[in-house]
């Protein structure tokens, strides 16, 4: 059990559940609050063969190569915050890698770690909303650890903590990653402005010229994020848009973010 301290306004602990292999963390851990597991079961697996990664695609998941968790949490949370566990997520994967000794990872919009335009993190929530709120999320999160944990087709936008110089115990990242991901939580049921002021001050893609794609489709200078969470695009007539979903990309460079 891992807890999330005493300094803890509302105490929770996060019940480790482990498989060597799983087709899916996300589908052990949703299955589990389906059947009313509490807050903070936590499916850990050393290799998925089914992961699941953001728009349907899959996540690559090859055994002991990266960090694959996925935790259930209820929290107490108006229906329109819902969206921003993925937030809290991309926060607390930041704080793990950079506790690891990566100081120069950041955010790019609105979930991917990322560092020298390279992607080594991904992040999908799935939830069940209620009447005023979710009756429960799942949280999975993906990070690379060591070089093989991202398809070779595209070793040209995706790294490791290894390959960045970093050796990292997997144990100690996903300690740190859970105790900062229920520090995040708790800052959502205070108010969205905590989050979304971690997200802004780390966020790489802000000030670039960006692509969306595969939501809303669109370009143009990312000038801030909402306070939806939405990122918040100048385009080139002038006009202000705010993007909800896509995959972003930065226009005219060859990096990621």
């Amino acid at each position: 059990m891992i807890g999330w301290g005493a300094e803890r306004v509302r105490e929770m602990e996060w019940e480790i559940h482990r498989w060597d292999e799983t087709a899916s963390t996300n589908d052990e851990a949703a299955a589990a609050a389906m059947r009313g597991e509490k807050a903070g079961w936590t499916a850990v697996a050393r290799q998925q063969t089914a992961g699941h990664g953001r728009l349907g695609r899959e996540w690559f998941s090859p055994k002991d190569a990266g960090l694959y968790v996925s935790a259930v949490v209820r929290p107490e949370i108006p229906a329109e915050r819902t969206g921003m566990l993925s937030l809290c997520a991309g926060n607390a994967a930041l704080y793990a890698v950079r506790k690891a000794g990566l100081s120069e990872a950041g955010i790019k919009w609105p979930n991917d770690l990322v560092i020298h335009g390279k992607k080594m993190c991904g992040i999908l929530c799935v939830c069940r909303t209620g009447e005023t709120g979710p009756d429960w999320a799942v949280i999975g999160t993906g990070i690379n650890l060591l070089p093989g944990a991202y398809p070779q087709e595209i070793a040209d936008r995706a790294t490791s903590l290894a390959e960045e110089g970093i050796t990292a115990d997997r144990e100690q990242v996903l300690s740190d990653y859970l105790e900062e991901l229920g520090r995040q939580i708790e800052k959502l049921e205070k108010g969205a402005e905590y989050v979304l002021a971690d997200l802004r001050r780390n966020c790489v893609t802000l000030g670039k010229n960006v692509v969306v794609s595969g939501g809303t489709d669109a370009r143009g200078k990312a000038i801030g994020i909402g306070n939806g969470g939405e990122l918040i695009l100048e385009t080139e007539d002038g006009k202000t848009l705010s993007v909800t979903a896509g995959d972003v990309s930065v226009r005219s460079e060859g990096g990621y973010a």
